[in-house]
């Protein structure tokens, strides 16, 4: 029995290629500013809750109803405030993570068809360079992109009372823009390999990630007591927005040139 050739190294790279971007839509999540409102939402619905209970409680009639209906009305108030409080960061983590997992298959399936298509046309030595390049960003990728659990991390978050929360704002801040970096100057090897391949990408108007100064932003909130975080949660759902809709311009022109 005469098994299945093995597929080369540029069909592989096809292949993961198109199944990253067919993918992007469920790990790309373009959020809405509006989410910056959730723990806004919460802080109404807690005091909403809190006295509605106590209200509901002492219309029963029983003497202690209103400590009875205020103190059910506490504790579904404060978990109806950390569930809106928390589900920006939720979502925010989430697609962190799931973008970086996506973007590591990209990335290898343009290695691996790039290298393929070169040693397929004989010049393998004209492509050095970009294959050095995308090679080293991609390993770096790696060893900084680590997979972050949304729900183990809120969690952690919600039973050390923010002490962690603190670490989860600091890499929510840093990592995006490292990574924008980091996948910029990639597909600029990409754009150039690709015109030795003589296969056009028109590179798009893509303006670098803002960085972010964690520790000013956490100051700033302190100082403002807490008005400023509303500025810091949008900067962090729109600066990824913008990461998103920058890269799938580039990879919309990947498959028909593939």
């Amino acid at each position: 029995m005469t098994l299945p050739a093995a597929p080369s190294p540029t069909q592989q790279g096809k292949n993961l290629i198109s199944e990253a971007i067919r993918i992007r839509r469920e790990t790309d999540d373009i959020m809405s500013g509006l989410w910056i409102l959730s723990p806004l939402l919460g802080f109404i619905a807690f005091f909403a809750i809190l006295f509605g209970g106590a209200f509901i409680g002492a219309s029963s009639g029983v003497g202690t109803g209103a400590l009875a209906g205020g103190l059910v009305g506490l504790i579904l108030g404060v978990v109806i405030y950390i569930i809106l409080a928390l589900l920006p960061w939720y979502k925010l983590i989430r697609r962190r993570t799931e973008h970086f997992k996506r973007d590591r298959i990209l990335r290898e399936g343009l290695i691996s068809y790039i290298r393929g298509a070169a040693s397929e046309r004989g010049i393998e030595g004209h492509m050095s360079t970009e294959l050095a390049t995308m090679t080293a960003v991609h390993s770096e990728a790696n060893g900084e992109e680590d997979e972050k659990s949304a729900m183990l991390w809120i969690i952690l978050s919600i039973i050390t009372f923010g002490l962690l929360g603190l670490y989860v704002s600091y890499f929510l801040t840093k990592d995006p823009h490292n990574h924008d970096v980091r996948q910029l100057a990639f597909m600029q090897q990409v754009q150039s390999a690709f015109s030795k391949l003589q296969k056009t990408i028109i590179f798009p108007f893509w303006k670098a990630m803002s960085g972010r100064s964690f520790f000013l932003y956490l100051i700033l909130t302190w100082l403002t007591f807490g008005l400023f975080a509303l500025y810091w949660n949008y900067v962090l759902i729109s600066d990824f927005n913008q990461h998103f809709r920058a890269q799938w311009q580039i990879e919309d022109q990947l498959v028909p040139n593939i």
